[in-house]
Order: C-alpha cells, then sequence, then structure tokens
C-alpha cells in the first residue's frame, strides 16, 4: 500500500531494505496490492472481503513488486540514470543470500536494462564489499543456504560422487548453473561463474567432515526435499489457477486442473 507521504527515494530505500529481509528469512512472501481507499488490510477485509480475498490470490514475489516501483518515471534512455540503476540494483544483488535468485535477479535486470549480465557483473564486483568474508561470518548463514543451492553447491564441490546420482537427471531447476551441470551429466565443469565458485567453496566448507557415501546421502536427502518443495509449489499454483478458472465460468479447464491437484496429492 502506497500512503503518499513517502518520496520517491524513500520508497526506493525502504523497498531495498525490505528485499534484504525477505531474502535472508527463511519465509516465503508474496505481497498483494491494496488501493489507497483502505488505510490497512484490517480494513480492507471489513469493507470488502470478496475484493480482499482476490488481492492475496492475485499476490506478486517481492521481486516483482519491486521492479514495477523501482522502474517508474525512471528514464532508462538517460545514460547517466542508468548507469545509476544499475549501480544501485547491483549494490542489492551483492548482498542476496540466495545465490540461484541472485543470478535470476541480474538475468531481470540485464533484460530491463539492456546491460550484458557480464557487465552487471563487473559492477557488482567493483562495489567495495567482500561478500564471501561477510557470509562465513554469519552463524546462522548455513541454516538459510536454500535446498536448491545446497544441492548445486555439493554437485560443484563433489562431482564424481554426483555423476553417479541417476535421480538427479530428473530434477527440474530453473537455472544457467543447473543446465550446465545437466548438459555435462553432473560431471565436473570448468566455468561456473562467480556464483558457482561461492557455492562450492561455502559447501566445500560445511561438509568438509563427511567422507564419500555421507556425501552421496545428503544429496538424496535433498533431492527428495527439494521434489516435495517443487510438487508444493505446483499445487499452490493450481489451486490458484482452478480459482480463477471457476470465476471465469471455465468448467472444463477448472476440471482438467483439479484432476491434476487430485494427482499431485497422491504423491
Amino acid at each position: 500500500k502506497d500512503s503518499g507521504r513517502r518520496t520517491k527515494g524513500d520508497e526506493d530505500y525502504t523497498d531495498k531494505v525490505a528485499l534484504e529481509f525477505f531474502d535472508k528469512s527463511d519465509m516465503e512472501v508474496k505481497i498483494a496490492i491494496l488501493p489507497n481507499k483502505f488505510k490497512d488490510p484490517d480494513q480492507a477485509i471489513r469493507e470488502d472481503p470478496k475484493f480482499f480475498e482476490e488481492a492475496v490470490y492475485n499476490a506478486i514475489p517481492p521481486l516483482d513488486f519491486f521492479f514495477g516501483r523501482y522502474f517508474k518515471g525512471k528514464d532508462l534512455n538517460d545514460i547517466h540514470q542508468k548507469k545509476k540503476v544499475a549501480h544501485q540494483l547491483m549494490d542489492y544483488a551483492q548482498k542476496m543470500v540466495n545465490f540461484i535468485e541472485r543470478e535470476d535477479f541480474i538475468k531481470k535486470v540485464s533484460s530491463k536494462l539492456d546491460i550484458s549480465k557480464e557487465t552487471l557483473i563487473e559492477e557488482m564486483d567493483s562495489i567495495p564489499q567482500d561478500f564471501l568474508s561477510e557470509v562465513k561470518e554469519s552463524e546462522t548463514h548455513s541454516e538459510k543456504i536454500e535446498t536448491a543451492d545446497l544441492l548445486v553447491g555439493l554437485i560443484l564441490a563433489f562431482p564424481k560422487i554426483a555423476a553417479e546420482i541417476s535421480e538427479l537427471k530428473n530434477l527440474k531447476i530453473e537455472s544457467e548453473i543447473w543446465q550446465k551441470l545437466k548438459t555435462a551429466d553432473f560431471r565436473e565443469i570448468s566455468e561456473v561463474g562467480e556464483v558457482g565458485e561461492k557455492l562450492a567453496v561455502l559447501v566445500s566448507d560445511k561438509y568438509s567432515d563427511f567422507g564419500d557415501a555421507k556425501i552421496k546421502t545428503e544429496i538424496l536427502k535433498l533431492i527428495g526435499k527439494l521434489n516435495s518443495e517443487l510438487v508444493e509449489i505446483k499445487k499452490r499454483e493450481l489451486k490458484i489457477a482452478m480459482q480463477k478458472a471457476e470465476e471465469a465460468g471455465d468448467e472444463k479447464k477448472a476440471a482438467e486442473l483439479f484432476e491434476k491437484y487430485q494427482k499431485l496429492l497422491a504423491k
């Protein structure tokens, strides 16, 4: 909700701080957008519960919300403003805990600004901050590395063990690093990029005392956990799609989606 009492600079700063908090937390967050006629969610629920329910169902990820607000009113044809925007966004990217999400974030910025990923990464690296040292000093970071990140890091750190695990081939992860690993049949690859290098270092340190058998067991556990997480995401997506089909009066589509949902529940 936008009260209209803050300046654009205040909004950018507040949104950035909020994004950093969401990135470092274990919460799965989405943002529901309410018009100014409601002073808070409580008022929306009391005065128009149907509208509030739809707003929640149409809630968007924090990054999508951030991009929608951040680029509003910015002249990206102005080279000086473009450089300033690139610097600010890469400053945020450098602080992201989830490495795979950071790679996706940089891709989106690259597309929006029409600047190559390589140039953006150079800009990020030029910002004076030792990200890896900061991560190592965090006592709770190992708990905050997400499942997909841990799995990718283990494969990069222990490619010989990963290459023997056939279950990896059936996983679907939207990541450039994952596609490279899959193409190489999860064997060692030479170019993993900055994200891959940092993941490998972090995971090597975390699992330094594990033998080959325990590493294999850990990879299999992560595959199971990731599959469960992907199923839950798919279930949520199907529920939202079903509701939209029902609201549109498309009974056939709603029935097809319900059948898919039932199959997922049986897993």
